[in-house]
C-alpha cells in the first residue's frame, strides 16, 4: 500500500476514485480512504484521465455508468439467495 495515501487531502482522494468510475458523491474522508484502500487492492485501472461523468465508453459508445457500492452488493447478496434456492 503507498505509505502517502494517509496524507492525501479529500480532492486528491476524490480524483483517484473518480477516474476509476467510484462514486465519490457524499463520502466522508474516512470513507473515501477506505475505497481507496480497496481500489489499491483490486489495481483497478484509470478508465478516464479527466474523471468525466459524462465520458462515452470506448467499449460500448455509450455513456458509463458510475459504479455504485451500494447496489454491487445488493446484486450479489440477491444472486448469492438465489444460487442457495436452486441447490434446495
Amino acid at each position: 500500500m503507498d505509505p502517502e495515501f494517509n496524507r492525501m487531502k479529500v480532492p486528491e482522494l476524490k480524483k483517484y476514485l473518480q477516474v476509476r468510475g467510484i462514486s465519490v458523491a457524499s463520502k466522508r474522508r474516512e470513507e473515501l480512504l477506505d475505497l481507496y484502500q480497496k481500489a489499491h487492492e483490486l489495481a483497478m485501472e484509470v478508465i478516464d484521465e479527466q474523471g468525466d461523468p459524462s465520458a462515452t465508453s470506448v467499449i460500448t459508445g455509450r455513456k458509463r455508468k458510475k459504479f455504485n457500492v451500494g447496489q454491487f452488493r445488493i446484486f450479489f447478496w440477491i444472486l448469492s439467495f438465489c444460487l442457495l434456492l436452486l441447490q434446495l
